[in-house]
C-alpha cells in the first residue's frame, strides 16, 4: 500500500467520525470504558509467570512482540475480544455473569479469553466475590483465579481483600482495596498488592532440598503494586474515567541454584496510566482515550562465557544490560443510535519504542549471537475500527458489518562498526513477524436472546490478501489470501 492510499484510507475514518456526529439520531444509550484494557494490564503485572517466557523472560515485561506471534496477531484480538462499549456493560454491572470470545489463530489453535464471576452473599453489607480469568494469546496463557471478601459499610465506603491463585507457588498475590461512593456519586478504588508474597518462600525450600528448580528467583526487594481507578458522575452529560499502576521497582537474584555467583542481579519497575473523557446525549456518544505503558529492565553481573581460548581456560566478559518499553496511545470514539442502526467508530494512534541496551567489551560478539545485539524499534501505529449494525429493541437476530485495520510505521537500527564504539546493531525484524499493513471485512451474525445474554459469531475477508511477508516487509508473489479466519463471543448475566 502507498503512502497516499494509507493517508486516504485515515482520512476517510476521520470523514466517517464526522458524518456520524451529523446523523440525526433518535437517542443512544452507549458509553464507553477503559476498565477493560486496565485490568488486562494489571495482569501482566501480576501474574509474571504466566506472561509469554515466563519471569526470566528479559525482554520487556508487556512483550510488545514475541518471536510466536504472527504479523496479524493484534488484528485479531481486535477483531475477536470485546469492545470498549462492551466493557463499559460488563465492569458497571456487578451482576453473576460470564463472557468469552474464542477466534482462530492458525490452523491448530484458538485465541481465547473468558471471565466468569460470581458475588455470594454471606451476611449483611459481606459479599464472597469469585473470579476466575482465562487467557490465551501469544503474550500470555494464563487462568487465575481471585477470591476474597468485600465488606459494604454505610453505603459510600466499601473495603476488601482479595487471594489469586494460579498453578505457580512462587505467583501468589495478595490485594487489598478500599473504595469510596457509588457509581450515581462517582467513585475511587484505591489498591495495594503484596506481589509474590510466597516466592522466597519457595526458592529457598527448593534450594534447602536441592531439588525441585534449576533456575531460581529470589527477590532481595521486594516489588508492590500500587494501583487506582475511578468513575465520575455525570455532569452536564460529561462523564470521566481515571486508572494507573506502579509497580515499585524489584531487585531480584536469578540463575542456577547450583551457581550462586553466577545469578545476575535484575532489577525491574513498570507504570501505566489512562484516562477517558465521554460526552452523551440522546443523539449520540463521544470519546476521547489516553493510554500509556512504560516497563524498565536492568540486569548486573552477567558474563558471557561464549569465548574459550584453546587453553581451556574461561576468558570472561561481563555485559551492561537492560532495556525499555513505551507505548502511547491516542484514541477517539463516535457511537450513535439511530432506530436499530448502530454505529461505532474508534480510531487510536500509538507511539511505540522498544529500546535494548547490551554492552559487550568485543563487538565481534554481535555477529556470532544475536542476544548480544542491542537494538532500538520505534513504531507507529493507526488502528481504525468501523461497524455498523443492525440490532432489534427486544429479542431476537442481530447483524454488523466491521471494517477493522492496522498501519504501522516501524524503523529499527540496523548498524554494525567494527571499530570503535558499536552502536545499535540489531535489526528488530530478524526475529519478530511484522506488516505495515493489515485491513480486513467481517460479517458478524447473532441472536439476543435479551439484555442479558447474546451470542455472536463472524468470519472475516481479508482486505490486504496477506501479500506481505511479514519479514523486512517483503511483498510475496503467490495469490491473494482472502479468508481471514472465524470467531465467536457469548455474554451472559444472571
Amino acid at each position: 500500500m502507498t503512502l497516499f492510499t494509507k493517508r486516504f484510507i485515515i482520512t476517510l475514518s476521520a470523514g466517517m467520525f464526522v458524518l456520524t456526529a451529523l446523523m440525526p439520531v433518535a437517542r443512544a444509550q452507549t458509553h464507553t470504558s477503559l476498565f477493560g484494557w486496565n485490568e488486562r494490564t494489571k495482569q501482566i503485572v501480576l501474574n509474571q509467570y504466566q506472561n509469554y517466557g515466563g519471569p526470566f523472560y528479559d525482554r520487556g515485561l508487556f512483550r510488545l512482540y514475541t518471536p510466536i506471534m504472527s504479523k496479524e496477531h493484534d488484528l485479531d484480538l481486535v477483531t475477536y475480544d470485546f469492545s470498549m462499549i462492551d466493557d463499559h456493560g460488563w465492569h458497571y454491572n456487578k451482576q453473576n455473569s460470564v463472557r468469552m470470545y474464542v477466534g482462530s489463530f492458525d490452523l491448530g489453535e484458538f485465541l481465547h479469553g473468558a471471565t466468569i464471576r460470581n458475588y455470594i452473599p454471606v451476611a449483611s453489607g459481606l459479599t464472597l466475590p469469585l473470579v476466575i480469568d482465562r487467557r490465551f494469546n501469544m503474550r500470555t496463557d494464563r487462568t487465575i483465579i481471585w477470591l476474597g471478601l468485600d465488606y459494604i459499610y454505610r453505603d459510600l465506603h466499601s473495603f476488601g481483600f482479595l487471594q489469586s491463585v494460579a498453578e505457580q507457588k512462587a505467583d501468589l498475590n495478595g490485594m487489598i482495596y478500599y473504595r469510596f461512593g457509588t457509581p450515581a456519586t462517582g467513585w475511587i478504588q484505591a489498591e495495594f498488592t503484596f506481589m509474590d508474597w510466597a516466592n522466597n518462600a519457595i526458592y529457598g525450600l527448593g534450594e534447602f532440598r536441592g531439588t525441585g528448580y534449576h533456575n531460581s528467583r529470589k527477590h532481595e526487594r521486594n516489588p508492590r503494586l500500587l494501583s487506582f481507578k475511578a468513575a465520575s458522575p455525570v455532569w452536564n452529560q460529561l462523564r470521566g474515567e481515571l486508572m494507573g499502576g506502579l509497580m515499585t521497582r524489584s531487585r531480584s537474584k536469578v540463575g542456577p541454584l547450583e551457581f550462586d555467583e553466577l545469578n545476575t542481579l535484575d532489577r525491574q519497575r513498570a507504570h501505566w496510566f489512562g484516562a477517558l473523557a465521554e460526552w452523551a446525549n440522546p443523539n449520540l456518544t463521544a470519546a476521547l482515550t489516553w493510554q500509556t505503558r512504560y516497563a524498565n529492565f536492568r540486569r548486573e553481573n552477567y558474563l558471557d562465557f561464549s569465548d574459550i581460548p584453546h587453553n581451556g581456560s574461561f576468558d570472561v566478559d561481563e555485559i551492561r544490560y537492560g532495556n525499555f518499553q513505551l507505548e502511547n496511545t491516542l484514541g477517539g470514539i463516535i457511537a450513535v443510535r439511530y432506530g436499530r442502526l448502530h454505529l461505532h467508530n474508534h480510531i487510536q494512534h500509538s507511539w511505540i519504542r522498544d529500546r535494548e541496551r547490551d554492552i559487550h567489551e568485543r563487538p565481534s560478539q554481535w555477529y556470532s549471537n544475536i542476544i548480544y545485539a542491542p537494538f532500538d524499534y520505534r513504531e507507529t501505529r493507526w488502528t481504525l475500527r468501523h461497524r455498523i449494525s443492525w440490532i432489534p429493541e427486544g429479542p431476537g437476530f442481530t447483524a454488523s458489518l466491521e471494517w477493522s485495520s492496522m498501519y504501522h510505521d516501524m524503523y529499527s537500527d540496523y548498524e554494525f562498526e567494527f571499530r570503535g564504539n558499536p552502536v545499535r546493531a540489531f535489526d528488530y525484524r530478524q526475529l519478530y513477524e511484522l506488516a505495515s499493513i493489515n485491513e480486513r471485512l467481517t460479517l458478524i451474525l447473532g441472536y439476543r436472546f435479551n439484555n442479558s445474554t447474546r451470542v455472536e459469531i463472524g468470519a472475516s475477508y481479508d482486505v490486504d490478501g496477506d501479500r506481505e511477508q511479514g519479514f523486512y516487509d517483503y511483498m510475496v508473489d503467490r495469490d491473494a489470501r482472502r479468508f481471514d479466519g472465524g470467531f465467536g463471543r457469548l455474554i451472559v448475566f444472571w
